[in-house]
């Protein structure tokens, strides 16, 4: 016959790895997939600003390039 072994209530919800409770360790692995998530965010953000900054550059570029032709028509006719 085999003996049943004692539970400590302590290690039912413990984590074996330096008795820190399973929950506290849920939170924190949570809380690092956040900082990731918040930085990838930012990381998308920043190249949408810099998409909308070139984006407005080359807009200006030929609104330039446009009343250059036109005064360039205006002048050869």
């Amino acid at each position: 016959m085999v003996a049943l072994k004692a539970v400590d209530p302590k290690s039912a919800y413990m984590d074996s790895k330096n008795l820190v409770p399973i929950w506290k360790r849920e939170i924190e692995k949570i809380d690092l997939e956040i900082q990731v998530l918040e930085g990838d965010l930012e990381t998308a953000i920043d190249n949408l600003n810099y998409i909308r900054d070139k984006k407005s550059k080359l807009k200006k570029q030929k609104d330039i390039a446009l009343k250059k032709a036109m005064e360039d028509q205006v002048l050869f006719q």
